[in-house]
């Protein structure tokens, strides 16, 4: 199954796919993000929809390392069971 991740920040729109929602969401790359996004991933049947607070927005698509990694495993829980 596949999922497709789309995150909205500032009026812009940036699309990935993946096998799942983690992978989905670490295929996004924004450039320079800063301010609340709104992260959506769905598996074609079933969306999600979450807002993200800047600083986690920060923390996934800004830094490299175990900030990164800490932050997509704590959004990954956010769409599991889809």
């Amino acid at each position: 199954m596949k999922y497709e991740a789309t995150l909205k920040v500032m009026a812009q729109t940036y699309t990935a796919k993946g096998d799942t929602a983690k992978d989905a969401i670490f295929a996004l790359k924004p450039k320079n993000v800063k301010g609340k996004g709104i992260l959506t991933v769905s598996n074609g049947k079933d969306t999600r929809e979450r807002v993200i607070s800047p600083m986690i927005t920060s923390r996934l698509f800004n830094t490299v390392g175990l900030n990164r990694e800490v932050a997509l495993k704590n959004i990954s829980i956010l769409f599991d069971g889809l």
